[in-house]
């Protein structure tokens, strides 16, 4: 993989880790000090540019490429499926042993539907996504290949109309169905357009700082405004396919391409166990949390700042030791990662 691509890469899992670590304190709006609550809400700011910059990553390694369309679904669609399985029925057994209480039969298949059919866990969402952007792919990429420079734009144009799409805009828009041109599809056609025609330079730094400091601090403003007008957390602007979002993702997708573009040894060791962090990282992240969560803050500003960042890095190091391990297992190296 290109540097920059897998150093991006890593980046964005080590934020999926630091946002799913700090987000269950935004929910303690009334029991956690107002300055400690900005705190955790400007950190979760920060991460929700993690998935759609993996997004923008597939497209720009994916969309370019020329391959049979069953070579295509065949390569994708078994490095994502083996994984899920074996993580689905992991995470299954998890819940059962973990809740620690008697089960039936019927509760055993109702709850093994939902996982295989819904979500074993809340981050299973993501797989999802990523499976139907999959099947789209080749579609897709059979008018990418073909498109000039302004048809791209065009598609990025109307895109970014729907970005400003939310709950309390929706009403003052124009009523035009836009559903093609909307959520993550535009971040994979994004992702290609930045890798293909983007050469990074002083120029496009600057852009990219611009649009991360107004996409964090847009997505961190209008959550602490909206939650605190509400009494309870306002999750409206966290929405990842909103304008503040996608600001933050470019921004940052621009920063890595001139910044990232170096190779480091130990950042590949943990891109080639980077999907098997993400399954894992929950349940690590659910055990750990029973034993050390706080109910609320009372600590110093910058004892929450540690407090967060240790926790994060002892997860994320603890995911990728057990991914890094489970993979010395012939059988499972390519069921877990």
């Amino acid at each position: 993989m290109i540097n920059y691509l897998s150093n991006l890469r890593v980046l964005a899992i080590f934020l999926v880790v630091l946002g799913h670590v700090a987000i269950p304190y935004l929910y303690e709006l009334h029991v956690t000090s107002f300055t400690n609550w900005s705190i955790v809400n400007f950190i979760s700011a920060v991460a929700r540019l993690s998935v759609p910059v993996f997004v923008m990553i597939t497209g720009a390694l994916l969309l370019g490429r020329i391959e049979p369309l069953d070579l295509f679904l065949k390569k994708r669609l078994t490095r994502i499926l083996r994984p899920f399985i074996f993580w689905t029925i992991a995470y299954i057994i998890f819940h059962f042993t973990w809740a620690g209480n008697e089960i039936t039969t019927s509760e055993v298949v109702r709850k093994t539907v939902h996982a295989f059919f819904k979500e074993a866990d809340y981050h299973f969402w993501f797989i999802y996504m990523i499976l139907g952007l999959y099947l789209f792919m080749p579609i897709l990429r059979l008018w990418i290949v073909n498109a000039k420079e302004r048809d791209i734009r065009y598609f990025l144009f109307l895109w970014l109309i729907t970005t400003f799409y939310n709950d309390y805009t929706k009403v003052y828009l124009p009523v035009v169905d836009l559903i093609y041109f909307s959520k993550y599809v535009g971040y994979l056609v994004l992702g290609y357009y930045i890798h293909k025609f983007i050469k990074p330079n002083t120029y496009t730094n600057w852009v990219g700082a611009l649009m991360l400091f107004i996409g964090v601090l847009s997505t961190y403003l209008l959550t602490e405004i909206f939650s605190f007008r509400d009494g309870e957390l306002n999750t409206v602007f966290l929405n990842l396919t909103l304008l503040n979002n996608a600001l933050s993702s470019c921004g940052a997708f621009l920063l890595g391409m001139y910044f990232l573009n170096r190779s480091h040894k130990i950042v590949e060791k943990i891109d080639k166990n980077i999907f098997g962090i993400y399954f894992v990282h929950v349940m690590i992240l659910k055990i750990l949390s029973a034993y050390f969560f706080i109910d609320k803050f009372d600590y110093s500003p910058m004892m929450t700042i540690v407090y967060i960042s240790v926790f994060t890095l002892v997860v994320f190091f603890l995911s990728f030791l057990i991914i890094h391990l489970l993979r010395k297992v012939p059988v499972l190296d390519k069921w877990v990662n």
